[in-house]
């Protein structure tokens, strides 16, 4: 029978961390998240225990309008004495937009920029009871009050995933519940804009004047070009841009020689699952190499040899060898290279990326790598190491250096570098961001579960108002259902 303890954040004793700690590693878990060091640090930093709402602690909101980080929860799943698995978890007071009572949402402890995969941890051998009993404690707990719970950004090649889907069927009706794609609002924002305007100028400069397509390419190239993003925070500035972009689709899709930028467009529009970025690593450094195109590879090699043939190198610093000072510097470099646009490394985050890398460091899975080029550091990439999975976590560079191809240099180094350590997989985290697909074109996605209270199911749109939306599909156990009715002719 599996008995599931509620630990606070004072009950997390050594002892306790210690045993989830040798969980994680006989569970085989490869993700930053299912150790404890992860929550643990992410609550410690951002929770609103003085007051503060979670979007002022961290510098940035992810639920409804504004929210506040009340309660921390580490759900352990034993049998006897041995934890065969566990979920650490939070609550969310969520203040949602035309709303006036204040909506609680309970779920995983950690957002998705910090902490881009989230997952159960379970022993193999348990999984089906661990999860059953974790969600069925979730789902008493919510009559203390909770209006809804969210188990969020589980990779779909997670073991849980088939797990969850057999158990949300199970669930007694009367429990509303939805299954759904992690997915990337569409349209004109200011996550897409910079695209969209790199596509339109293409555009512009496709187009020859005597077109018929000239003048809507001309004008919206322009809009587009002097938007900036606050601007896209008024909703009529927004679908005015929509509607002349959507009208170029209608129009232009098949013309020659713009088809694709135009198809680029149409797809930024729409609402798109978010990419997860991975390779899955051959066993030698010419397998990786080959499967680049044949300019990235020349590029790399170019860069390469200008930067470590003229006094630079690359430096390797494994956990046992982390010094804050080497953490610092890999944060500053961020900081240096991104400023404000970061939506990782800040003044209201720089602490918790410390400690984490710390943390990480002493518990042995943390790698850092700098470029040094003229004795100075220039280029730095941290890296998590668990089992056979590398996970690129994020990234400096010293904006002296932007032209000098450091930081894709960087990126090749610790990938080529994974290889030769037996890796089998590299993590390059959220978002199919452009340069990403310089290394791989394979992706993955994540699923999120929602179950909720006696109010019933909320608009979810609510919930996300930022980059995110959910949107529902079928579990694994409807789909195979209802291909099944297909072939039967039902």
């Amino acid at each position: 029978m599996m008995q599931i303890d509620i630990l606070r954040y004072e009950d997390m004793t050594p002892e306790v961390l210690q045993e989830l700690r040798a969980c994680a590693r006989s569970a085989g878990s490869r993700l930053p998240f299912c150790l404890p060091e992860m929550p643990l640090i992410w609550w410690r930093n951002f929770s609103s225990s003085n007051g503060e709402p979670f979007g002022i602690r961290r510098g940035r909101n992810f639920l409804g309008a504004q929210c506040w980080l009340r309660d921390f929860f580490y759900l352990v799943a034993r049998e006897g004495t041995r934890i065969c698995g566990a979920a650490p978890m939070a609550s969310f007071t969520v203040r949602l937009p035309n709303v006036q009572d204040p909506f609680k949402v309970f779920t995983f402890a950690g957002d998705y920029v910090l902490a881009p995969y989230q997952d159960f941890l379970a022993l193999p051998e348990a999984r089906g009871e661990v999860l059953s009993a974790l969600i069925s404690a979730c789902v008493y707990l919510m009559g203390d009050g909770y209006d809804m719970v969210s188990f969020g950004h589980i990779p779909e090649e997670s073991a849980s995933i088939p797990v969850l889907d057999r158990l949300f069927e199970d669930l007694p009706p009367e429990i509303p519940r939805k299954r759904c794609i992690t997915s990337q609002k569409g349209g004109v924002h200011p996550w897409t804009l910079a695209t969209l305007q790199k596509l339109m100028l293409m555009l512009y400069y496709k187009v020859a004047v005597d077109q018929p397509e000239y003048k809507p390419v001309y004008e919206l190239s322009c809009r587009l070009r002097q938007c900036r993003p606050d601007s896209l925070l008024f909703p009529r500035n927004r679908m005015e841009l929509e509607a002349g972009l959507q009208a170029l689709v209608a129009a232009h899709a098949h013309v020659d020689g713009i088809r694709d930028e135009v198809q680029s467009i149409h797809r930024l529009l729409g609402t798109n699952p978010i990419q997860y970025p991975f390779i899955e690593l051959p066993r030698e450094r010419e397998g990786y190499l080959q499967q680049l195109g044949k300019k990235t590879r020349f590029n790399y090699r170019h860069d390469r040899k200008r930067l470590l043939g003229s006094g630079g190198g690359v430096e390797k610093i494994s956990s046992g060898g982390v010094t804050e000072a080497d953490v610092m510097d890999y944060l500053n470099l961020h900081m240096m290279r991104w400023g404000k646009r970061s939506v990782a490394i800040s003044d209201r985050t720089v602490e918790f990326h410390r400690q984490l890398c710390m943390a990480a460091a002493r518990e042995g899975y943390l790698t850092l790598f700098f470029i040094r080029w003229c004795g100075k550091r220039i280029a730095a990439q941290s890296c998590f190491d668990i089992g056979d999975r590398r996970e690129a976590y994020f990234t400096g560079l010293d904006p002296d250096h932007e032209q000098s191809g450091a930081g894709i240099v960087l990126f090749h180094e610790t990938i080529l570098d994974a290889i030769d350590n037996g890796f089998t997989r590299y993590e390059f985290g959220y978002g199919g961001d452009e340069y990403k697909f310089k290394f791989t074109r394979t992706t993955s996605k994540t699923y999120s579960y929602f179950l909720a209270g006696r109010k019933g199911m909320p608009d979810l749109e609510k919930i996300f108002l930022g980059f995110e939306c959910m949107v529902e599909c079928p579990g694994r156990a409807r789909i195979m259902e209802e291909e099944d009715g297909e072939e039967a002719g039902l």
